[in-house]
């Protein structure tokens, strides 16, 4: 049986099989276990990780740590907090870490593969006991957190190979979900485009979401794993790029549909090969010639000309 829940901006379907596939997600949110988010870097385990939290009814905050970016000696630290005084630490108020800021709510242990040996033991023995020990503390705490563990590697082969924590990986396995790449739900992009654009109040791309999404698409068709958009984060990255450019632009400037005019005028540069006819931009963009007459490609256009890159 396979129920359904669109969250995220992005439509999830899970089945039986426990993989995260193309669609709509299943309920997952109602389990109270830990979850494993896995998948090629760059493909949403971050949203994936915010949607379960959001829709877990858990009412602490929401919460991320990079295993990979923050030094052995820190992340203790970091996870754990450090009581006031210590020895050493130029913070003599202490931390309180990310575990007790989140109590009552959700961490995301993102590139949990990379996390030294040292700290899977100690997060081990919070998902068995639901307790903490700061940095020089004697007394542990009582902590409730939901642990959604996200990386990119396969935990199975280093639990093999001594690198990992085979009761930790017993522990986070309770529920493992695969997010697909891009390439493979492709439609899921007009969500995501809406979901990133929303980012941004009020800004000239919201009018053009349906032709932005749509020509995003057809670039992930026409590039495969060697185009611009490869992946949830690309995308992310280019609709804020976007977004930035059209808030100190032309409104009609802004149109996605223009951005086959641009790239094309931009590599014709690199060419040397300005200016253009529209002639040449039709073969380059595979826009008809006719269409580049009328609005919004002619006044575009009528721009290029009096820059010099399009001959009249």
């Amino acid at each position: 049986m396979k129920t359904r829940q669109r969250f995220g901006g992005v439509n999830f379907q899970m089945g039986s099989s426990g993989i995260l596939t193309r669609g709509l997600i299943s309920n997952l949110f109602l389990m109270k276990k830990p979850y494993l988010v896995t998948g090629e870097s760059g493909t949403g385990k971050e949203l994936v990780a915010g949607a379960i939290h959001k829709f877990s009814g858990r009412q602490g905050k929401f919460g991320k740590i990079d295993c990979s970016a923050i030094p052995a000696e820190l992340l203790e630290i970091e996870l754990f907090g450090v009581i006031d005084d210590y020895p050493g630490l130029h913070a003599p108020k202490g931390k309180r870490g990310l575990l007790r800021d989140c109590d009552g709510g959700t961490v995301q242990l993102d590139e949990i593969n990379k996390m030294p040996r040292y700290h899977q033991e100690k997060i081990l023995r919070v998902l068995q006991d639901k307790q903490i020990l700061p940095v020089g503390a004697t007394d542990p705490e009582n902590v409730d957190v939901l642990f959604i563990a996200t990386g990119n590697e396969d935990l199975q082969t280093k639990v093999e190979g001594g690198d990992f924590a085979g009761d930790l990986y017993d522990r986070l396995t309770g529920e493992t979900l695969t997010v697909p790449p891009l390439r493979d739900r492709i439609q899921d992009v007009p969500a995501l485009v809406n979901h990133f654009l929303k980012k941004y109040p009020n800004n000239p791309l919201d009018k053009f979401r349906f032709p932005l999404a749509r020509w995003c698409m057809d670039q992930i068709e026409e590039g495969g794993r060697n185009g611009t958009i490869v992946s949830v984060r690309r995308l992310e990255n280019l609709i804020g790029s976007l977004v930035r450019h059209s808030l100190s632009s032309d409104a009609w400037d802004t149109d996605p549909r223009m951005i086959k005019l641009r790239e094309a005028i931009e590599q014709a540069r690199e060419e040397g090969a300005l200016p253009l006819t529209r002639t040449d931009l039709a073969r380059r963009t595979k826009i008809g010639r006719t269409t580049l007459y009328t609005e919004p490609w002619r006044s575009f256009l009528d721009r290029c000309v009096q820059a010099g890159d399009v001959k009249t």
